[in-house]
């Protein structure tokens, strides 16, 4: 029983800990396998080896699980995974053999991913998002002891000291999910899975600057751009869908994420997992995109008043203060 309560506790931990950072994934799939055959899954992601067959994510199963295998691993959240699973049989591996790769968008915190049968059709997806710690953050005030003795004084909680002043929060992607619809319309929606949409207070003056996630066509940039900052006070950034694929999902989640979390391997020349300037020099270009349009006065549309703060979020963002202070 203690054993128990202590690997409850440790699961508890482990879930607070990753929190924000990681999403724990968990893979399930079916497979007719024989006797002393193993099932890995591996795809673009560290932990899943990159590709690397001997490299992969080992899955398991049991008398009373079986033909299901399963394995839950930590993935950077907001990665856009794509992977297959392999069976190790006798010395040959075994793929999957669908022309197109399977993929995941991970998101906060936890997901189980039941992709069916191998080679077969996902059957669906659970997500559990990250836990409202709103109740935590809002505590306005409480009784402090003071050299003097007990009384009742007010202690701002953390972020309740912006008063009146507004908050240009810079976030990699805004917390908002667009999507166009067949006419040609577009709709929006709060994203409630994004660590960023946490930050929201009506008596606070947040606004937000980020991408949106999708590729929007020039003629049809005013008028999202004047919906996100009319509904949401969100001030978007427009980028080629190319641009933030090589920025955000190459060279942040490939080389950037892994070195700040330890996660240190010998890339081979020419993966994406290996420095590359042309990279950097992009990921300079967009730090900069973002730190103009956090910083452009509201009377030439933009979100900045000479009294707003300015909040960058997210290791995307690193350079967005280096531009910002030398404005």
């Amino acid at each position: 029983a203690g054993q128990g309560r202590l690997s409850l506790l440790h699961e508890k931990q482990s879930c607070k800990m990753t929190s924000g950072l990681f999403t724990r994934v968990t893979f399930r799939v079916c497979v007719d396998t024989q006797f002393g055959d193993s099932v890995f899954v591996t795809g673009n992601a560290p932990i899943l080896g990159y590709w690397k067959t001997d490299k992969g994510f080992k899955l398991e199963t049991s008398a009373d699980k079986f033909p299901a295998w399963e394995g839950t691993a930590l993935i950077h959240s907001g990665f856009s995974l794509e992977y297959k699973y392999i069976i190790f049989r006798n010395g040959e591996v075994l793929w999957e053999t669908g022309p197109v790769n399977r993929s995941l968008k991970t998101s906060l915190e936890m997901m189980i991913v039941d992709d069916g049968w191998f080679n077969g059709i996902r059957v669906g997806v659970q997500i559990a998002p990250m836990s409202d710690q709103s109740k935590e953050n809002n505590v306005v005030s409480k009784d402090v002891k003071t050299k003097e003795g007990t009384r009742d004084e007010k202690v701002k909680s953390v972020g309740n000291d912006v008063g009146s002043q507004g908050v240009v929060i810079v976030a990699a992607v805004l917390p908002i999910k667009v999507t166009k619809t067949s006419s040609g319309k577009y709709e929006f929606e709060w994203d409630q899975l994004r660590a960023v949409s946490k930050l929201r207070n009506k008596k606070r003056n947040f606004k937000y600057v980020g991408w949106i996630g999708i590729h929007v066509p020039e003629e049809d940039q005013a008028q999202v751009k004047e919906r996100l900052i009319k509904d949401w006070c969100c001030y978007p950034v427009f980028l080629d869908q190319n641009l933030a694929y090589r920025v955000f999902d190459i060279f942040c989640q490939s080389v950037l994420s892994p070195l700040f979390h330890h996660i240190i391997e010998l890339a081979e020349e020419g993966s994406e997992s290996c420095w590359q300037w042309e990279l950097w020099h992009e990921y300079e270009k967009v730090n900069k995109v973002y730190s103009d349009l956090a910083l452009m006065p509201v009377s030439q549309g933009g979100p900045h008043s000479p009294t707003d703060r300015i909040w960058v979020l997210d290791y995307e963002m690193m350079l967005v203060p280096h531009y910002a202070s030398r404005k």
